[in-house]
């Protein structure tokens, strides 16, 4: 494992927390996405990262706000430069959220979203066209493979930067986003998980908690009641844009 440079840590320092949430809610490894704003943005040199804000090479369509760079393209097994729109975010911050967003809300990602481990993962986002560089897989396992370890820096060793997302809170993500006016419900299924780790956090300190009621008990049963309340409200929601759009005019 080679050793970042200051550069490559201040940019870990910047990103790596926001992904971390990301990717659990979508229900990806971690360490993909890193290597991918790591690798679009050139450690958030570039220009589009510095002047847009786009740390994930991300096209804008429709009213998007954009800017106009050139980007390499492989066409017809060409490599060629081409000049794109791409989003302009407000703050990185906006970026990392925009992916999360972007992948959800296509489906040519639902295989990506759906495989598990970070082989599997990556074979995926190749075949789903992220990127057109037939290397693309490659190049983010090599950002991957060279992420340093010890400090402040991840361990990816045994494994730790993948993240195990919530499995309801991901099945609630990932259809909220395909639901029209449901969209801003997405996200709430974390409350399951926020709840589960509370749970945990008052039960460490109280063995009569953790006898009469385990952690992980107390997280499915949590989970079970969250998911009841959102699957109510979905419904509700529906129920209303129904009726509503049953109104004449």
């Amino acid at each position: 494992m080679a050793e970042y440079t200051d550069y490559q840590k201040a940019f870990y320092d910047r990103v790596w927390g926001p992904i971390q949430e990301v990717a659990r809610r979508i229900g990806v490894d971690a360490r993909i996405i890193f290597a991918q704003a790591a690798l679009e943005s050139n450690w958030g040199r570039s220009e589009l990262s510095r002047s847009g804000n786009n740390y994930f090479g991300i096209k804008a369509v429709g009213d998007e706000p954009y800017i106009i760079r050139r980007t390499r393209e492989v066409i017809n097994g060409v490599s060629t430069y081409v000049r794109a729109k791409f989003v302009q975010y407000s703050s990185p911050l906006e970026s990392i959220e925009g992916y999360g967003a972007f992948i959800q809300r296509n489906p040519r990602y639902r295989s990506f979203i759906g495989a598990t481990g970070l082989d599997d993962e990556l074979a995926a986002l190749q075949r789903s066209g992220y990127a057109t560089d037939p290397q693309y897989s490659n190049k983010l396992r090599s950002v991957i493979n060279n992420m340093p370890s010890g400090g402040d820096m991840p361990n990816f060793s045994e494994g730790s930067g993948a993240t195990t997302p919530d499995p309801f809170n991901r099945v609630w993500d990932n259809l909220v986003v395909q639901i029209p006016g449901l969209a801003p419900l997405r996200g709430l299924g974390g409350a399951a998980q926020n709840a589960g780790e509370t749970v945990q956090g008052v039960a460490s300190g109280f063995d009569w908690i953790k006898n009469l009621f385990t952690v992980d008990t107390a997280v499915k049963v949590i989970s079970v009641v969250v998911g009841i309340a959102l699957v109510v409200i979905a419904i509700s929601v529906l129920m209303k844009s129904d009726v509503m759009s049953a109104q004449p005019a």
